[in-house]
């Protein structure tokens, strides 16, 4: 059989938290009710402040007093029409009789309260007696009009509904847990306290003895609740401290808090009603302090504990310096009460902003959008009733008025709060796309496509850390209770682990995971359209490469073997190596060691300027560590832009030797020609211009270009007879992004030929 806490279980979170607003309203309809039907004058009092008697401060409109008493006028005694007298010196009708030190104070003030209470509530009427020794005589309405009821109770209410809803909202949601359990009590209990105060705080001059005696008794009960229940939540939260029986320790304080209270058993030192809230509070302290410590190791919790510490005791705090401890010392306080409320209410909005911050009490961002709209509809309610009761509208008008101004006000502001507060949370994933299409689609490389997506994960989540793991991912998930996401790479093996997002403002949720897989997904299909794109093309060079080699080739080769002299054969068997290498270009599965191909072309370059008379010097500077590889776009392009280069020495110069220094420097391959010729053009800078319009150097920096590298031609400074080509491009290997150019590639080009030819005398 089921028993009631499993039906509750049961029962959906929304419907449990309407239900709490429904009984929470049921009990505000009392408490009005209860304010409304007392004896009620119409007149708004001060003590004057010599203690001599009540200032009339303002005369209501439906007042039976109306017309007969003005604001400023003082009264000092009650008489009831059997001669009875009441004196009101030293009387203050809006005291708070917890702010008396002692129970003799509150007994005494209570039995005041009693007397006059009597006289009102007297079928025959009271009499005034003013200062000024008029006697006006007057009978108490039954009760009050709701119009008259101040803003203070209506605000208390508010305060008190506020604390209870976002406490059962969080219950609602974490049922089972100590900590949600805890706030939902404190959220009771801070409800209790603030309903029962807003009965008596608007009273007029005076409230039967027992009642109000049974009314502050509540409003102390509901505050003990209330701060038991925060003490509590600070040892269980967010993980107990110790294995002590914390609960039934706090429990068994406030039982003797309250027995003392209620038996009058005995004063306490400096005020028996405020030194037991002031020792909670430094417990209070004394547990957080306890928190933290434990937390010393644990990122996370210290980051749940500064939000919770924040919304407790700054908020509590103060209540309790600028309300509380005046008081307690018998001095005004700096704050009004309705103030003090206020703020104590705004530690309970701090914990629902805290969920969506840093998910205290292990709920996700969409339990405040809930909340949200859970109010959206209350808000509705409220200013629909205001309209009907203070404008007097019709039902159907206020309704609709109602729905236009929370609709206009009420949600833009929602809305505001919801991205102030959950930052990220509107960003589109379409706003994300481009980049990440981009990137994909250009990615050359296996290491580039990781690269591209770390960046756009970096963009899209403003993570502290990114972190490679060796753990394969089927799909993004949650870790360390949000601190850290769980990706998955776009190709390659492995996973990455983003650390707090924002920057460290706010953990990961289940809309991040959300957010991260359709990234994910769009990159694997862009990529997948790359290879799809790229194996197209390859397909077709392929094709292209069979039909150069069986149809071109092939007429090349009978032209060759037909040639009827030297010279047509020599033509046909260059064009025939010309072909070859365009096919070798456009095969992108070759490639060669640079070394080899360094050989190659030395030979070939060596065997040229010897028959021109010119004396080659070749230099390598590689390194011993690495074998760097060209492709086949590379190696045809570096092979034709130094036999252009030599062509322009020998066809604008008369050099006698042809220096060729190459070095590989942090990822550059760079490449420096020198020659000696001396007949080229009137001036050094005629021929540097001659030299930089030509089409080869054209040529040269247009495969340079291919390359992602530049050609730079320049005549020897300080030389008026050598002049410089200097090539440099980067060398990615297979499995990389290019590198950064260095900034100084053309300077140590410069330098190491010259370094060079000293050496060489």
């Amino acid at each position: 059989m089921a028993t009631s806490s499993d039906r509750l279980l049961r029962v959906a979170p929304l419907p449990l938290v309407a239900g709490c607003a429904f009984l929470a309203l049921l009990l505000i309809l009392l408490a009005v009710r209860l304010a409304m039907h007392q004896p009620w004058l119409g007149v708004a009092w001060t003590p004057t402040s010599n203690g001599a008697g009540l200032v009339v401060d303002a005369v209501h409109p439906e007042s039976p007093l109306r017309g007969r008493l003005e604001p400023g006028e003082q009264v000092v005694a009650l008489r009831d029409v059997y001669g009875h007298f009441e004196s009101l010196v030293a009387y203050d009708p809006t005291l708070e009789p917890h702010g008396l030190a002692t129970f003799a104070e509150h007994v005494d003030y209570l039995e005041r309260q009693g007397r006059f209470a009597r006289m009102l509530a007297a079928d025959s009427g009271i009499v005034l007696v003013l200062a000024d020794g008029r006697r006006l005589h007057a009978r108490p309405l039954e009760a009050r009009p709701v119009q008259s009821l101040p803003s203070e109770f209506w605000l208390f209410n508010l305060f008190g509904t506020v604390a209870l809803l976002i406490g059962a909202a969080v219950w609602a949601f974490r049922r089972q847990a100590s900590a949600p359990r805890l706030l939902m009590l404190s959220g009771v209990g801070f409800f209790l306290a603030t309903l029962f105060n807003s009965v008596y705080l608007v009273r007029e001059l005076a409230l039967p003895a027992g009642l109000f005696d049974g009314l502050m008794r509540a409003n102390h009960l509901g505050l003990a609740v209330l701060l038991g229940g925060l003490l509590a939540l600070l040892i269980y939260y967010p993980r107990r401290l110790g294995d002590w029986p914390a609960g039934w320790i706090v429990f068994g304080l406030m039982t003797v808090y309250q027995l003392n209270e209620n038996l009058r058993l005995f004063d306490l030192p400096v005020h028996t009603f405020y030194l037991p809230l002031m020792i909670l509070y430094a417990l209070g302290v004394l547990v957080a302090a306890g928190q933290w410590r434990a937390a010393r190791e644990e990122p996370l919790d210290r980051a749940a504990l500064k939000w919770l510490f924040l919304s407790v005791f700054l908020f509590m705090g103060i209540g309790l310096v600028l309300y509380f401890v005046p008081i307690a010392f018998g001095e005004a306080p700096l704050l009004s009460q309705t103030a003090m409320v206020g703020c104590a209410t705004v530690m309970y909005v701090g914990f629902a902003l805290g969920v969506v911050r840093y998910r205290l009490f292990d709920l996700e961002r969409w339990w405040f959008s809930v909340w949200l709209w859970f109010l959206g509809g209350v808000a509705v309610l409220l200013v629909d009733m205001a309209l009907i009761f203070l404008l007097g509208l019709q039902p159907i008008q206020a309704l609709g008025l109602a729905a236009i101004l929370v609709g206009w006000l009420y949600f833009p502001a929602r809305q505001r709060l919801w991205q102030l507060m959950a930052p990220g949370s509107q960003t589109s994933v379409v706003t994300e796309l481009p980049d990440l299409v981009q990137s994909m689609f250009s990615a050359e490389t296996g290491k580039a496509v990781e690269a591209g997506w770390r960046s756009s994960l970096q963009r899209s989540f403003m993570p502290i850390t990114i972190t490679c793991s060796d753990g394969d991912l089927e799909r993004p998930l949650l870790a360390e209770s949000g601190a850290a996401l769980l990706v998955p790479m776009v190709e390659q093996r492995g996973s990455l682990r983003l650390l707090y997002a924002r920057g460290g403002q706010r953990l990961y949720g289940e809309s991040d995971v959300d957010r991260v897989s359709a990234l994910l997904a769009v990159a694997r299909r862009t990529c997948q359209a790359r290879r799809a794109r790229d194996e197209g093309a390859r397909t077709e060079r392929q094709r292209i490469l069979r039909d150069l080699h069986d149809d071109v080739g092939g007429q090349l080769l009978s032209l060759l073997h037909a040639a009827p002299d030297k010279r047509m054969a020599d033509l046909s068997r260059g064009a025939l190596q010309a072909l070859r290498e365009s096919i070798y270009a456009l095969d992108d599965q070759c490639d060669r060691h640079l070394e080899d191909a360094l050989a190659e072309w030395r030979l070939e370059l060596r065997e040229r300027l010897q028959g021109n008379g010119v004396t080659l010097a070749w230099e390598q500077r590689l390194g011993s560590s690495l074998r760097p590889r060209l492709t086949a776009r590379q190696y045809i392009n570096l092979k034709r832009i130094l036999a252009e280069a030599a062509t322009n020495a020998l066809r604008h110069a008369r050099p006698t030797f042809l220096r060729v220094s190459w070095s590989f420097v942090d990822g550059w391959l760079e490449l420096g020609i020198l020659n000696d010729g001396i007949e080229i053009v009137a001036s050094p800078s005629d021929r540097a211009h001659a030299e930089l319009e030509g089409r080869g150097m054209h040529n040269m920096r247009t495969r340079a270009g291919e390359l992602r590298g530049t050609v730079r031609a320049q005549p020897l400074e300080n030389s008026a007879d050598h002049f410089l080509v200097d090539v440099s491009f980067p060398l990615a290997d297979h499995e990389g992004a290019a590198p950064s150019r260095p900034p100084d590639v053309v300077s140590r080009t410069v330098d190491a030929v010259r370094q060079t030819d000293r050496e060489s005398g």
